[in-house]
């Protein structure tokens, strides 16, 4: 990517809580549940009611009309529900709530235990991605695996994708159990669903659960062990036991913006946390976050507790894609993808006081022009949610000193149809721009044009690539 091209155009990364087209559909049919049931679903729902009160609330864009006239700041509020919402196009087939479950929504590995229990495996346990990928042997001791959420999240719905056997030595976890606690990551845990698994029959893609209290959490242990079948003639331990992941949905509270990335860290691969790590140092300004991991300069913006970045190799000009949130400890936790590359999970414990970097003389630059800024919407939808209130804010302070035109251009992941997306990625820029002309900006300088999935930033195979696709690219001039 040449720097003439970055001086002519923003990429403004919009990013969502889940998939890439329309409005969160319908409610989970067991809300009310107050045992641990197990059900099977064909496919997702294509209802286009408007969002039910199990899902992030929708929001809308206001000023705060007790500011100052001088400053302009972003509310997002929750309106009346939308029986038409949303607008234009129709829904995808498969339409899904939001996966609060994945480390694109802010979640966290907290620890694990069990002699095939590692972070990698754990990070596929909650990328998005129904793939089945081999946890240990059929006599290896359970796993377990607990998760901190950015917020207290009341669960409605746990489901896990494609628990078929395998053929061959190869079979999926005989029995899940999932736990929640509000008090730590140690204690006060309620068991949510135990239940062994079963093989899918065919054309079915979920096993169902729902949970036996809706009780508020914001830690989740889960523990997976035994094995589904065992054909007879392989004697034990040389069966291969493989999971797919956890999804969870229901609602969360607002996250709040974290500001918690500022520091330098060693970044090393999660599966060797002690081994060597890349320097890496971020600064924090607002939603703003700019620095460096080893050679790459990298920029982006932080929504919730969680920090997307694009980075340049300043050797060889290779994309990267980072990313992250901050744990309880202070450490870096998330994945990185270079030159378009599969996503490897990392985790950066913090450097020794008074190391620097080659970038600890630079500073976070305003949003404007050559910017990368990520927002999130609702489900499928064109709802900017609260958490972007700040990236707005910072959004307009920087375009509002840009002189001439400025057009957003919107983009989308490939869960929908191609025509369903192209709808979206428009309906989506043209959001922005109504939230940056409520906040002040001038109507007639702002433009917005829908490209759909027809460009791509990184190759999608899991939550985290969709995530990086979700966005606008703005040009200047």
């Amino acid at each position: 990517m040449s720097r003439k091209w970055i001086c002519a155009c923003v990429a403004i990364s919009l990013v969502v809580a889940a998939c890439g087209g329309g409005d969160d559909a319908s409610d989970a049919s067991s809300t009310s549940s107050v045992e641990a049931t197990t059900t099977t679903m064909t496919e997702a729902p294509t209802s286009t009611d408007a969002p039910s009160s199990t899902t992030a609330p929708p929001s809308t864009n206001t000023t705060a009309a007790d500011e100052d006239e001088s400053t302009s700041t972003t509310t997002l509020e929750e309106p009346a529900d939308d029986p038409d919402e949303p607008e234009g196009g129709e829904l995808p087939e498969e339409v899904e709530r939001t996966d609060w479950f994945t480390i694109a929504e802010g979640l966290t590995l907290v620890s694990f235990t069990g002699e095939s229990a590692s972070a990698s495996n754990s990070i596929r346990a909650m990328d998005g991605a129904a793939t089945q990928i081999g946890f240990g042997t059929d006599d290896s001791e359970p796993v377990v695996y607990t998760f901190e959420l950015p917020a207290l999240t009341t669960f409605d719905r746990f489901a896990v994708p494609d628990t078929r056997n395998s053929p061959g030595n190869t079979t999926f976890f005989g029995a899940i159990e999932i736990a929640g606690s509000s008090t730590s990551a140690t204690d006060g845990f309620e068991i949510l669903v135990s239940e062994e698994f079963s093989e899918l029959p065919d054309g079915e893609e979920f096993a169902e659960y729902s949970p036996s209290s809706l009780t508020p959490v914001r830690w989740i242990r889960l523990t997976l062990s035994g094995a589904l079948r065992v054909e007879p003639e392989h004697d034990t331990g040389n069966t291969v036991v493989r999971f797919s992941e956890l999804i969870g949905n229901g609602t969360q509270e607002i996250v709040p913006l974290s500001e918690a990335f500022t520091g330098v860290w060693e970044l090393a691969f999660a599966d060797n946390p002690d081994g060597a790590g890349v320097l890496t140092e971020l600064k924090q300004d607002g939603a703003v976050v700019a620095g460096c991991v080893g050679f790459a300069t990298v920029t982006g913006t932080v929504t919730g507790n969680v920090v997307r970045l694009n980075g340049v190799d300043t050797r060889d000009e290779r994309p990267s894609v980072y990313l992250f949130v901050v744990d309880g400890d202070g450490r870096l936790r998330g994945v990185e993808s270079t030159n378009n590359g599969v996503f490897r999970a990392r985790i950066g414990r913090i450097a020794p006081e008074g190391t620097t970097t080659d970038c600890s003389d630079s500073a976070p630059e305003p949003l404007a022009c050559g910017s990368i800024v990520y927002v999130n919407f609702d489900v499928n939808s064109a709802i900017i949610r609260p958490d972007s209130a700040p990236v707005l804010d910072d959004l307009f302070a920087g375009l509002s000193g840009v002189d001439g035109k400025i057009l957003i251009e919107g983009h989308t992941s490939t869960e929908g149809t191609t025509d369903y997306n192209l709808d979206l990625s428009e309906r989506r820029a043209q959001a922005v721009v109504d939230a940056l002309v409520e906040l002040g900006l001038t109507a007639d300088r702002l433009t917005s044009v829908g490209k759909g999935e027809s460009e791509p930033l990184v190759s999608e195979s899991d939550e985290t690539s969709r995530s990086i696709n979700r966005r606008v690219e703005i040009g200047c001039g």
